[in-house]
């Protein structure tokens, strides 16, 4: 509605971060009155991949254009993979304006050299689209990809006078029946420690994992994965290792890793 417009979340508006009670703050204050998706809603036997509905009572758009709060759109993803603040009603639909360089970082596909964890991860919880963009991007990389991705998807061009700095507007459609993982901290960990060195082959980088991870995990990980380098593997079969690495009997304390409180996670709330 018109009150809601140009409204800021925090009076003074921070400016250079992105806070899980900051974004619930409209929440507490009864500004907004978005639906829960019931578990029957959720419910889906169709991976690889499959489909959340859409929330359509919630619409999140935020702007990580500038400098200082460009990594703040990892940290907002990061609240999606969770389930927190406004993420935890399900099948969010998430639109973020950002540079394209900054894009470069979550559109790249399996083997690309701009493939990392960032990508990787937006892409296991949501379905990634670019929307829009500026019709002319100075850098090279940028421009190259967001060009392959206009031959086969349709991209608004944004032309002056819109602006005369680089956007884009990327969709992140919360999907968390996308792959079946049955392990999301396994899973975290597992693809945070292997793009330690994404450029190596698997094989060389299960050590990664903990003492005696290679030689359990190179019996549960078929050859033609052990072989490939970090960043040619593919998204259900990082959910794959993940699953090995949970099976493991002597697989380290991952919550040493991730800095959990296992005393939160024994909690039944």
């Amino acid at each position: 509605t018109g009150e809601l417009v140009n409204l800021h979340v925090t009076d003074p508006p921070i400016a250079n971060t992105l806070k899980a009670n900051t974004l619930s703050k409209p929440l507490k204050m009864n500004w907004l009155e978005p639906r829960f998706l019931t578990a029957e809603e959720l419910q889906t036997k169709e991976y690889g991949p499959g489909k959340s509905p859409i929330n359509e009572t919630l619409l999140f758009i935020a702007d990580f254009t500038s400098t200082a709060n460009a990594g703040s759109l990892r940290t907002a993803l990061y609240y999606n993979e969770v389930t927190t603040c406004m993420f935890r009603y399900s099948g969010v639909k998430f639109l973020a304006w950002s540079k394209p360089t900054e894009v470069l970082k979550y559109l790249t596909g399996v083997g690309t050299m701009h493939r990392r964890t960032n990508s990787l991860m937006a892409s296991l919880y949501s379905d990634v689209r670019l929307i829009a963009c500026s019709e002319t991007i100075s850098n090279d990389k940028a421009r190259r990809m967001i060009d392959g991705i206009k031959e086969t998807n349709h991209v608004v061009s944004l032309k002056e006078p819109f602006s005369k700095d680089e956007y884009c507007l990327i969709e992140f459609q919360s999907n968390h029946n996308k792959y079946k993982i049955n392990y999301p901290d396994e899973s975290h960990l597992c693809i945070h420690k292997l793009f330690s060195a994404p450029g190596a082959m698997v094989k060389d980088v299960l050590h990664t994992l903990g003492p005696g991870a290679a030689d359990y995990l190179s019996t549960k990980i078929s050859n033609e994965v052990l072989v490939k380098k970090v960043s040619h593997v593919t998204n259900q079969e990082f959910v794959d290792i993940s699953e090995a690495f949970w099976g493991w009997p002597f697989k380290p304390d991952i919550n040493l890793d991730l800095f959990n409180d296992q005393e939160h996670f024994n909690e039944e709330d």
